[in-house]
């Protein structure tokens, strides 16, 4: 379940989760650190303003097409992923949050015209699991 298979944000996402989790929980747990680590460097170079309603409209959107993410929220500038049941629904889980990062990537990168692009999936690259498997 991929936002556009063709896209070369989806690609980034799939390609670097396939290199650094095995398992769906360990994906999960890297999505979610890489929603972190995405946002803060987005808003280096974004405004707080603009970089919200990013996250409201790609959250908005998806949870259109993915119900499981009815629960996710925006507290304090930041995607909130707490209410997920990720032990339930890990791989449900994990595919809905790989298409939302894909999302906040290709709506980051054409609202920059893609000049955040080549930074933000650098970024994620070097998002990896400590020696436990956790962020």
């Amino acid at each position: 379940m991929t936002a556009f298979p063709d896209d070369i944000h989806s690609s980034a996402v799939k390609s670097w989760l396939q290199t650094g989790a095995s398992t769906p929980r360990q994906k999960i747990i890297l999505l979610e650190k890489a929603f972190r680590v995405i946002q803060a460097r987005a808003s280096l170079t974004l405004s707080s303003v603009t970089l919200m309603v990013v996250l409201d409209r790609i959250l908005q959107q998806s949870k259109e097409k993915l119900p499981i993410l009815n629960t996710v929220t925006i507290e304090g500038q930041i995607l909130n992923f707490e209410t997920l049941d990720k032990d339930r629904h890990p791989i449900e889980v994990s595919e809905a949050l790989t298409f939302l990062l894909a999302e906040l990537l290709r709506v980051l990168g054409r609202l920059t015209a893609d000049i955040l692009t080549k930074t933000l999936h650098k970024e994620l690259v070097e998002i990896k699991l400590n020696d436990s498997g956790e962020s």
